[in-house]
C-alpha cells in the first residue's frame, strides 16, 4: 500500500522501545508530547570555489521536492544555517507552510537540539555533510557513520517521544551517490522488512530499543512497507 510521508511517520509514531507502555491515542494520530525533526543536508550546490554557492538547478529541484514532500506533515518550525545553499534548500517548505526560516549555529549542535527536545513539534532542519549526522546524534537518533560531500539526497526523521527516540532514515529525490550517504539501505544485520518504492527495493531494520527505519522515496514522495518498524571545518 503505497504510503506518504505522514503515514510512514504515523507508522513509525506506532514503534515503541522494548518495555515502553503501549499507546492509548488512536492508531496515527500524534503525541501532543511528541518532537519529530526531519534533517536534511543543503541540496546541490553550486561548485565555484567560493565560500558561499547557491544551489544549482538540480538544487532548487530537490528543494521543490522536499517542500512537497513534507506539505502535509504539520511543520511548526523550519531552521536553517546563515549560508545561500542552507537558505534556498529551507525557503521553499518554509514558504509552503507558512513558516519564516529561523538561523541556527551550525557549530554547537548540541544547542539546538535542546532547544527542539524541549518543544514539542515538527521541524525541518537543513544543514551540512559534516553537521547533520552530529545534530541527528544530539537529537537521540541514528545516523549514518558518515556523509560523503557527493551525498543530497538523505532525509533523516527523528522521532522523539516518551517511550524513547525512532530514526527513520530516507531518501528523497533525484539519486545522489557517494560513501555511505549513497550507499543504498539494507547494509547491516539483524531481522529486517522489506520496503519498496518506484522499483528501488531496500530493508527496513528494526531495533527494540533505539528503532531505525530505512526505506527509499523516489522519484515520488511515497514508500510502501510490509510492516512498521528507530572539531568542525567550514561547513560543507
Amino acid at each position: 500500500m503505497p504510503l506518504t510521508i505522514a503515514a510512514l511517520l504515523s507508522l513509525a509514531s506506532l514503534v515503541l522501545p522494548a518495555g515502553a507502555p503501549a499507546p492509548t491515542r488512536p492508531p496515527g494520530r500524534p503525541r501532543a508530547d511528541s518532537v519529530v525533526v526531519f534533517v536534511v543536508r543543503h541540496a546541490e550546490k553550486v561548485e565555484d570555489g567560493s565560500r558561499d554557492p547557491d544551489l544549482t538547478a538540480a538544487g532548487r529541484a530537490r528543494a521543490a521536492r522536499l517542500a512537497r514532500m513534507l506539505g502535509d506533515v504539520g511543520l511548526t518550525g523550519v531552521y536553517s544555517t546563515d549560508y545561500r545553499r542552507t537558505r534556498e534548500t529551507a525557503e521553499p517548505t518554509a514558504r509552503a507552510a507558512g513558516l519564516r526560516v529561523r538561523i541556527y549555529d551550525p557549530g554547537p549542535t548540541e544547542a539546538l537540539a535542546d532547544r527542539l527536545r524541549g518543544r514539542p513539534g515538527r521541524y525541518l532542519v537543513v544543514g551540512h555533510s559534516n553537521t547533520v549526522p552530529d545534530l541527528v546524534r544530539a537529537l537521540g537518533g541514528d545516523p549514518d557513520p558518515d556523509m560523503a560531500e557527493a551525498g543530497y539526497d538523505r532525509l533523516y526523521v527523528v522521532l522523539i517521544g516518551p517511550g524513547g527516540v525512532t530514526t527513520l532514515r530516507l531518501r528523497y529525490g533525484a539519486r545522489s551517490g557517494g560513501g555511505a550517504m549513497g550507499a543504498r539501505a539494507g547494509s547491516g544485520t539483524g531481522p529486517g522488512h522489506e520496503a519498496e518504492s518506484e522499483g528501488v527495493k531496500t530493508v527496513t531494520r528494526c531495533r527494540s530499543s533505539a528503532s531505525s527505519v530505512r526505506a527509499t522515496i523516489r522519484p515520488t514522495p511515497t514508500a510502501t512497507c510490509a510492516a512498521p518498524v528507530g572539531r568542525r571545518n567550514d561547513p560543507l
